[in-house]
């Protein structure tokens, strides 16, 4: 069986309030969650998880993005509860893209080398099995099992009557227009900040920005045009595939560290596997290197008068 996608399927009018069209994007991503969870529990295919942790990851942006909607109590519960989930998915998804990424991992050693990084990917696998266990019992958990009929009833509320929260009334264009106006400054000022000997942290700040920006502009796709919005992802996207390899990369000299440290101590710690794995680290930092060189002219492309120009036009930023 292939893995739901990701894609909400909903549209937006003109006359929606705030409320009414968060309510809409909110049920769609509920829809994707509940479409994947049983795929992610079976292991059958990488794509469940991934596309219920993009969901998870939509819902949290939307909860902090589209403010004041949400009683006090019910927005502190909700926030809680998706940083969760992000958070007992997150060990499987990690161990998933090492092991997608493996034969990279391999072509980058010397051919000498190759075979003795073998014992690694029989310890990722291994820890697949413990962690995605572990993933499992946190969604048959009383917690789990609470959440979701806890979130449908929060959108089933009349927010108007009983909320009576400030921007809930408000027209949902608008919203978004405020929105995705204050992130794109953001995106602009964030990476104009960015120099050579600008912290990794910076980067990574950025990319999460951009990230945000994207969901919101897809969010809100029919205030602006589906076609006009996919040519500005385009830019985007350039940007981002460079910010994400960079945090990957980043991620993965560290975590690679740690897995050599946890064989030693689980006695895997074969002297061959520990010499290739610490050739391997050496590379990854030196393509982090590239990678870093090569964001000013990527975001000299985003950030050009024309391609500026374009996205405010297309957005209504003034």
């Amino acid at each position: 069986m292939a893995a739901a996608k990701a894609k909400e399927h909903y549209k937006l009018s003109e006359s929606l309030t705030t409320w009414e069209a968060a309510n809409i994007l909110f049920r769609s991503l509920l829809n994707t969650m509940q479409n994947n969870e049983q795929g992610l529990r079976e292991g059958s295919d990488t794509e469940y998880l991934h596309d219920y942790r993009i969901a998870v990851r939509r819902t949290r942006t939307a909860i902090t993005q589209i403010k004041h909607i949400f009683s006090k109590q019910d927005l502190e519960y909700i926030k809680g509860e998706f940083y969760w989930l992000g958070c007992i998915t997150t060990p499987t998804r990690d161990i998933d893209v090492y092991l997608s990424n493996f034969d990279f991992y391999v072509d980058e050693l010397p051919e000498t080398m190759r075979q003795d990084l073998f014992p690694f990917k029989n310890f990722l696998q291994r820890h697949w099995q413990d962690e995605h266990q572990k993933m499992c019992d946190a969604l048959d958990s009383d917690r789990y099992l609470k959440l979701i009929p806890k979130w449908q009833a929060i959108l089933k509320q009349d927010t108007i009557k009983s909320l009576k929260t400030h921007d809930a009334e408000k027209p949902a264009r608008k919203t978004a227009n405020n929105r995705i106006r204050k992130l794109y400054n953001k995106v602009l000022r964030e990476g104009r900040a960015i120099h050579k000997k600008s912290a990794d942290e910076e980067f990574h700040e950025l990319r999460k920005s951009c990230k945000k920006f994207r969901y919101l502009m897809e969010f809100f796709k029919d205030y602006y045009g589906e076609q006009e919005i996919k040519s500005l992802v385009k830019y985007l996207k350039k940007l981002q595939d460079n910010l994400g390899e960079l945090q990957d990369l980043c991620v993965q000299t560290d975590q690679l560290d740690h897995f050599a440290e946890q064989m030693r101590n689980e006695e895997m710690d074969d002297p061959k596997t520990m010499v290739a794995m610490g050739v391997l680290v050496e590379k990854l930092k030196q393509r982090r290197g590239k990678v870093k060189s090569a964001f000013r002219h990527l975001f000299q492309q985003f950030s050009e008068p024309a391609t500026i120009k374009e996205f405010r036009n297309t957005l209504d930023i003034n």
